[in-house]
């Protein structure tokens, strides 16, 4: 998602069900949206996604809503505001242990350095 998204690692993980939009233009053609909710920049952002970005985003919604069940809502703790968010969907989110936790920007790094 970083890749076809161009957005940063804290973005990702403060991405939410809910950042999925969908636009439907006058001649019908849907496109599909993802918004970024304002950080650094101060300014929401909607980024049109490619066939590659929307199949990454469809794993994800895939591997949470499996067996019919709805993206869990789970809080976040932000580092930065040292505040913990309200429950939501979060997409990158994973189980450790018997809990469910929203990934941090150092998990994400860590992974990706391991990759």
């Amino acid at each position: 998602m970083l890749r076809h998204s161009g957005i940063r690692v804290e973005e990702l993980c403060e991405l939410t069900h809910l950042s999925i939009r969908q636009y439907q233009r006058p001649n019908g053609e849907v496109i599909a949206l993802l918004v970024v909710a304002p950080s650094k920049s101060e300014r929401e952002r909607v980024i049109p996604m490619s066939a590659e970005l929307f199949h990454a985003v469809a794993q994800i919604l895939r591997r949470h809503t499996r067996k019919g069940r709805t993206v869990p809502l789970v809080t976040r703790y932000d580092p930065h505001e040292r505040t913990w968010s309200e429950r939501l969907p979060f997409l990158m989110q994973r189980h450790i242990g018997t809990a469910i936790g929203v990934m941090s920007g150092a998990t994400v790094l860590s992974m990706l350095d391991r990759s």
